[in-house]
Parts: structure tokens; C-alpha cells; sequence
């Protein structure tokens, strides 16, 4: 290489080199004076904030002054204003950092409480004050001032004493939760038992005041047990819980209830033969006869046990039980013994699931509405002909053909479920014999009510339901708004219609009502939102069967599993529909369900609140079978003749919903949209 060809590229390399480092400083400088220039605007943005908000405060004191000065002119005929305006200008003080004017302030509301008359002090609530000692970092300060407000309260006869309880509790727990999350960051010592001392001075008050036996004491006496159980002081805890089951006897329900809560205590502390007698104790109480919140409270103690490994007394609970039988108790046990069933069988135990089988089967003796006894029956009769016990097998699936043919329910999905377990269990002979066609219909099918069951459609209480138009954007309402103006979309039921507890609808209801709605009270029905009642109509026929998915165009999604809720709109066939799936795309969707590859009680499970804004009819579900279908927060049309469809406990459907059976939890809102009423389905 000629010499001045490597000079050049040494200059060239050194230009670089000088450019770089000239960049970099310059960027470097830039940068450095960014961050400055950011720092200041930071600062200074902080600055106006801070003037701000000292601002705001100080002008919140002036209003809280001049309240105040007003509230004073009137403190004899208004004294729970008087005391209001006091404790908030002392807020209004410490926002200020003005702190012993603040107690000033809060030490003469307190005085003046303490003077009051009982006449004067019947509206007062001690909520205030209580919240603002809370505040304080002291415990025998915060313990001075909430002994005397609770010493005070406590002597007069004419303070609520549900309210003085909440007031009560929101300051201990807020001082408690205060004080232990300054614990959690100091490091220090987490074990406290300031919160019990505190219950334990209103127990020792109230008793002194009201005496031992007063029923207002299982408040105080219920928060005081529950500070000891968080301790660890297990043995006081059991003492006090034992005070309240005493207090809280009455009737036979509550006493029942009493016996089942200490039972749950037991058996969180692994003493289990006293949770055996306790739960014994509220079995024989009700003798034999188990209401509706008895059976609810032994489902959740059996729950319990479940999640504690104590298998063994779940079922013994739920055995007892079924051997009383009654329609709360199989109400109440249905979908746990459902699980159980469904988890003996996967797991390999089918004695053990027969043997709970037979034991619902015979509970429904002792019903007088066991809507589910055909279902129990078919399992019985399945799990007979999976074991070799054709000839009873076929016996009970012969009676429930009969007994379904009475009722005008179609018997062709479940001969088509028949014929489909004979193949697997390798009896093709027999599954020939069964000659029916899957029954799915091509349609036009076209709705005429917004809930339609052929069996059974339960209202659990506090039930909400209206009408709408979803093809009318001024009348997208949200759920639940009863306004009879919205028209009518109508509930209708050829079997039975069950309103367990308050029900508020505008529209109609067509058939029978238990209890009849024209004898329910106006409490009760809320007729004024115009809710009516009609007899079935006489040209009123079963539904039809379900439709059948397009072969050319639907796509099989029976066999995968994952997420798909990124799917187009289109048509989908798929044996387990569960929320992931739900797609949040605009566009119609069709799901098309079948039982082949279906386990579990349930076939359909979503609980969706991300597409309430659609129309309905973009997701529809369509099934022929018989298992469970359960959705909440959707909006839909749900079509499954000769399934169970429910909405569980604060539950919301929107949309129409076609089925055998359709079950409501309580606190359900549904929003019926007339527009489905309107279409021909295909």
C-alpha cells in the first residue's frame, strides 16, 4: 500500500475518532442539561402542587369555620350538626398541621357529647368521633378516648345499638390495621392484642349496663372471639363462641345455625369430636325436618371439611342427611353431590359413586318437587349398565322414558345419550336397537318468550327482570331496569314457576306461580313495576329441538383445548364452552355443543362481563343435550331445550334463554331482549 494511501486512512480513522468524541461531548453536555432543565420542571411542578393543596386546605379550614360558627348558633335543637361540624373542623386543623387546635376542637365535641341529655343524644352516632380518634398513634390515648365514647354510648338507652356496634368496629379495626402496617414496616413485633383488649371493655360495659344475657352482646362477643382465634389463644376463643351459640338460641333454625358455627370452629382447630357432636347436635335438633338455611349451612360446613382432607366426614354429613331427604335437603346437596359423583367416576371409584347415586335416588321419597329425580335416575341407570346390571339398568331407564312422556318432555336426546354410552361400553347389538337420529333441527325456530322452561323456572330472592330492544340504541338499558315502558319480552313456564323470596319484574309471567302470584303481597311481587300474570296460551307447544351446526362451514373445536377467544366470527363446535373462549370481537358467533368428549356435570360454564354491549344474538349457544349449562354476565341467547340452565347468586344474563329447567340463585338481574322475539333462527 502506497504511503500516502496509509496516511489518508490514518487521518480518516483520527477524523472518526475526533467526530465521535465530539458528539459525545456534546450529547453528553445536551443530556446532562435535559436532565437539569427535567429536574427544575419537576421541582417546580412539585412546588405548585405543594402551594396547591396548602391552598385547598386552607380553604377547606375557612368552610369548616364558618359551618362551625353556624353549627354553634344552633347546637341545642341540632346537636349531631353541632358535633359534625366540630370533628371535621378538626380534620380540617390537622390538614393544616395545626394538631392542638384539631384536638381542641375534637376534645369539645367529645365534651359535649359526654353533657348531652338521652333526649338530645337519640340521633347521635358516635361514627365521627370514633374515626377520628383512630387516628391516634398513642394506644392509651386512642384507648382513653374510645372507653369513654363507648362508656357513654353504652348508658344511653336510646343509641342504636347496631350502629353504635359498627362504629365500634370500624375504629378498632382501622386503629388495628393502621397500627399494623407501621408494625409491618418497622420490623417489629406483629403479635398484638390491643384489638381484644378493646372488644373486651365493650363486652365488660355492655354487660354491665344490659346484663349478661342481652342478645346485643353476640356482636361484641362474635369480634372478641374471633381477635382470640386470630391470636392463638384457641381455648378463650371457644369460651366466648360458646356464650354466643347460648345467646343466640331461639327458634329451632337459629339453633341449628348455632350448633353448625361452632362446629366450622371445631373443626378449623382439628377437634373433631367435638365438631362430630356439634354437627349431630343441629341434625337432631331439626328432627328430620331441615330447612332451607339449615341445609345451606350444612353445605357449607361440608365444604369445609373438603377443603380440610376430613373426606370421610363430608360424607357422612351428606349421607345423614339424604336419609332425612326433603326438598331443601336436595335442593342444597344436588351440586355437591354432582362433583363428588363426577370425581368418584374420573378417579376410578364408580362403587362409590353408585352408592351415593342410589342414596340421592331414594332422598326424593321424602321430596314433594324433586324436579332433578328423572336426572338422578338416568345416572343410576348408567352406572347400573356400566357395572353389568343390565336388566335393573334398563328397568329404570324404561320408567324414565315413561315418566318424561307424560310430562310432553321429548325423550330423543336421551336415547341418542343412550345409544352413544351402549357403543362405548362396547354393546353395539344394543346400541343399534336405539334407532333415533340426533334430533338437532335445520329450523326456522323462533322464540316467544325471553325465558322459556318446559319443567321448572326458579326466582331466587331479590330477582330482577326486564325488557329491551337491542336493535334500539335509545333503549339499551342497563340490567335490571324495571320500567314497563320497555315492552315485553315474557317469562314462561309449562311446569312450575318458584318465586323464593322478592320479585320485581315489568312484563308478564304465563303459568303456574308458587307461590300463585295473584296471593303474593305486594311486597313481595312489586306488581307496581308491571309485573302481570296470564294462563298458559293454548296453542303453547314444547320447544324445539336445538339447531343443528352448518356441516359445510362450522368448525370442530371438540377436540382442542386452550384460549380461543381470539376466534372470528363463524360457527364453532365444541363439548366444553368456558369463558376463555368468549370472544371480544364484534360479529356473530355460533356455538354448537356436544356431549361426546363432555365431562364434568357441566357442559357450558361463562361467566363473561366484557361484551354486555353486544347484540344477543351475535352469541348464541345451541345444545341438545342434558347436561348443566351455567352462565353470568352475558349477553346471549342461550338455547338448550332439554338442559338445566342457572344463573348463580348475583348473577346477570342478558339476552333470552330457551331450556328444561332454568334456576336462578337470588340476586339475579336479567335483561330480556324483545328484538330475539322478532327473528327466525336457522
Amino acid at each position: 500500500m502506497p504511503q500516502w494511501t496509509r496516511n489518508y486512512s490514518r487521518c480518516t480513522k483520527l477524523l472518526v475518532l475526533v467526530t465521535v468524541g465530539v458528539l459525545f461531548s456534546v450529547l453528553t453536555t445536551s443530556s446532562i442539561a435535559q436532565d437539569k432543565s427535567a429536574r427544575e420542571a419537576a421541582s417546580a411542578r412539585m412546588e405548585r402542587l405543594k402551594k396547591d393543596m396548602e391552598d385547598r386546605n386552607q380553604e377547606r379550614l375557612k368552610k369548616c369555620l364558618d359551618k362551625l360558627e353556624a353549627a354553634n348558633s344552633k347546637k341545642n335543637s341540632d346537636p349531631n350538626g353541632y358535633i359534625e361540624a366540630l370533628v371535621q373542623t378538626a380534620y380540617a386543623y390537622r390538614s393544616t398541621h395545626e394538631n392542638q387546635k384539631a384536638d381542641d376542637c375534637f376534645n369539645n365535641a367529645f365534651e359535649f357529647f359526654r353533657k348531652l341529655n338521652v333526649g338530645a343524644a337519640k340521633t347521635i352516632r358516635v361514627s365521627t368521633m370514633m374515626r377520628y380518634a383512630s387516628n391516634y398513634e398513642d394506644y392509651a390515648r386512642f384507648k382513653q378516648v374510645f372507653d369513654a365514647l363507648e362508656e357513654v354510648a353504652e348508658k344511653n338507652s336510646s343509641v342504636d345499638i347496631s350502629n353504635l356496634d359498627s362504629d365500634l368496629s370500624d375504629a378498632i379495626d382501622t386503629w388495628c390495621r393502621r397500627r399494623r402496617y407501621d408494625r409491618d414496616n418497622a420490623g417489629a413485633d406483629k403479635s398484638d392484642d390491643r384489638g381484644k383488649s378493646l372488644w373486651k371493655k365493650v363486652i365488660e360495659c355492655r354487660t354491665a349496663v344490659r346484663g349478661p344475657n342481652d342478645k346485643s352482646l353476640m356482636g361484641p362477643l362474635s369480634r372478641y372471639a374471633s381477635t382470640c382465634e386470630a391470636s392463638g389463644d384457641i381455648a378463650e376463643a371457644e369460651q366466648y363462641m360458646l356464650r354466643v351459640k347460648d345467646l343466640q338460641q331461639g327458634d329451632v333454625t337459629s339453633n341449628a345455625i348455632a350448633e353448625l358455627n361452632i362446629a366450622h370452629f371445631y373443626l378449623r382447630h382439628n377437634m373433631f369430636e367435638k365438631f362430630q357432636a356439634a354437627w349431630q347436635k343441629a341434625d337432631k335438633l331439626m328432627q328430620g325436618h331441615i330447612s332451607q338455611p339449615v341445609a345451606r349451612s350444612f353445605v357449607y360446613l361440608i365444604e369445609q371439611c373438603r377443603k380440610s382432607g376430613r373426606t370421610s366426614d363430608a360424607e357422612a354429613i351428606i349421607n345423614t342427611l339424604l336419609a332425612e331427604g326433603g326438598d331443601a335437603v336436595i335442593e342444597a346437596l344436588d351440586p355437591i353431590i354432582e362433583d363428588l359423583v363426577d370425581l368418584y367416576i374420573r378417579s376410578g371409584h364408580t362403587a362409590k359413586a353408585q352408592a351415593l347415586i342410589e342414596k340421592r335416588v331414594k332422598a326424593s321419597a321424602n321430596a314433594t318437587e324433586d324436579f332433578t329425580h328423572n336426572d338422578w335416575r338416568l345416572k343410576l341407570s348408567d352406572t347400573y349398565l356400566s357395572t353389568g346390571r343390565a336388566a335393573e339398568s334398563n328397568k329404570i331407564f324404561k320408567e324414565v322414558l315413561a315418566s318424561r312422556a307424560l310430562q310432553g318432555v321429548s325423550n330423543d336426546a336421551i336415547l341418542v345419550q343412550r345409544a352413544a354410552l351402549l357403543r362405548r361400553l362396547g354393546m353395539v347389538k344394543e346400541a343399534q336397537s336405539i334407532s333415533v337420529a340426533p334430533v338437532r333441527s335445520t329450523g326456522p325456530i323462533k322464540l316467544r318468550f325471553g325465558l322459556f322452561a318446559a319443567q321448572e323456572i326458579r326466582f331466587g330472592h331479590n330477582t330482577m327482570i326486564n325488557s329491551y330492544d337491542s336493535s334500539n340504541s335509545k333503549d339499551r338499558v342497563p340490567y335490571a331496569r324495571l320500567d314497563p315502558e320497555h315492552g315485553d319480552a315474557g317469562v314462561c313456564c309449562m311446569g312450575t314457576i318458584r318465586c323464593e323470596g322478592n320479585f320485581m319484574m315489568s312484563g308478564t309471567v304465563y303459568g303456574k306461580t308458587v307461590p300463585p302470584m295473584r296471593q303474593m303481597p305486594p311486597q313481595m311481587v312489586h306488581a307496581g313495576h308491571g309485573a302481570s300474570y296470564a294462563p298458559l296460551p293454548p296453542d303453547l307447544k314444547p320447544a324445539p329441538p336445538a339447531l343443528k351446526p352448518p356441516h359445510t362451514s362450522a368448525s370442530d373445536l371438540s377436540q382442542r383445548t386452550g384460549n380461543r377467544s381470539s376466534l372470528k366470527p363463524g360457527d364453532f363446535v365444541v363439548s366444553q364452552l368456558n369463558s376463555s373462549m368468549i370472544p371480544s370481537e364484534k360479529g356473530r358467533f355460533r356455538f354448537f355443543l356436544v356431549d361426546e368428549g363432555a365431562s364434568g356435570p357441566y357442559i357450558c360454564d361463562v361467566r363473561s362481563f366484557g361484551i354486555n354491549n353486544n347484540v344477543p344474538a351475535d352469541l348464541q349457544i345451541w345444545y341438545e343435550g342434558t347436561k348443566k349449562i351455567k352462565v353470568d354476565g352475558l349477553t346471549a341467547l342461550v338455547y338448550a331445550p332439554n338442559a338445566t340452565v342457572e344463573i348463580p347468586f348475583n348473577g346477570r344474563f342478558s339476552g333470552a334463554i330457551v331450556a328444561n329447567r332454568i334456576v336462578g340463585q337470588g340476586n339475579n338481574q336479567y335483561s330480556l331482549d324483545k328484538r330475539l322475539l322478532d327473528q327466525e333462527f336457522k
